[in-house]
């Protein structure tokens, strides 16, 4: 096989959950366009990718986790088994935006925690359960963040309204080490699980209808090695590495996509 064959997904299908946000939309595109067939799962169907050929959309609301088993079984019937299940959602509480240590609550904590890791735990996992019991040798690519690595650093907050988040590292630095634990166990049955930690993405807040100012996207740009924040389009291509043969060795791992930020 030629090593351009080995990026190559034709006839694979890719279960996208989360596929509408800004990063998705990215990575259902990229799927879509190395050949894979994409089933985008979101609330809402971005207007970017529907008219993508190789791109479906699926309705479901992660806030109804407890029916994700049964919603699976009935959207397998209709699209086949998925051979790749990426997790970028970012489902959060209302209370997200004021989540800053100032003024987080313990009830902010506990929901957002339970929103957004316990997803990412529980949707792998039955997707991993079901590529056993079907012998797929599937690979799972769970979204963390370099915040899951590194604290948020103040300095990048003073005199701005957009404030640190007290639950974002403790989320994401769970989905990481879940990513670990799920490798370990799941290896036996060829099934291979990777984690993607993108930097700052320039782009609209989470929780919020505005972008971030120009102050904070200096001051984050000034600290990365690259100089300027990341894009979507920075983190699809990597997706497909990971979804591809060509990393066909490689599982437990977490692919820092940054600009050098956690290097200093």
């Amino acid at each position: 096989m030629k090593y351009s064959e080995k990026f190559k997904l034709e006839k694979e299908i890719a279960f996208v959950l989360g596929g509408s946000g800004t990063i998705g939309n990215e990575i259902c595109i990229a799927l879509a366009e190395a050949g894979a067939k994409v089933i985008n799962i979101d609330i809402k169907n971005n207007k970017l990718i529907k008219n993508e050929n190789n791109v479906k959309f699926e309705y479901f609301n992660i806030k109804n986790l407890k029916n994700f088993e049964n919603f699976l079984k009935k959207i397998t019937l209709k699209h086949g088994i998925p051979k790749i299940f990426v997790n970028c959602s970012y489902p959060y509480e209302k209370n997200w935006s004021s989540s800053s240590f100032q003024k987080v609550s313990l009830n902010s904590i506990v929901n957002n925690t339970n929103l957004h890791l316990n997803s990412y735990v529980w949707s792998a996992r039955v997707i991993a359960e079901l590529m056993k019991k079907m012998k797929v040798k599937g690979k799972i690519i769970q979204l963390a963040s370099t915040y899951g690595m590194v604290g948020q650093d103040p300095e990048l907050y003073r005199g701005i309204s957009l404030k640190e988040n007290a639950i974002y590292s403790s989320i994401k630095g769970g989905i990481l080490n879940q990513t670990k634990q799920m490798a370990a166990y799941y290896g036996q049955y060829g099934i291979r699980v990777n984690s993607v930690s993108p930097g700052g993405i320039q782009g609209k807040i989470a929780g919020k209808k505005n972008n971030q100012s120009k102050k904070f996207i200096q001051r984050y740009s000034k600290k990365t090695p690259l100089k300027r924040m990341g894009k979507p389009s920075d983190i699809a291509p990597t997706i497909i590495f990971l979804a591809s043969d060509a990393s066909s060795y490689i599982t437990g791992s977490n692919i820092v996509i940054d600009g050098g930020w956690t290097i200093i």
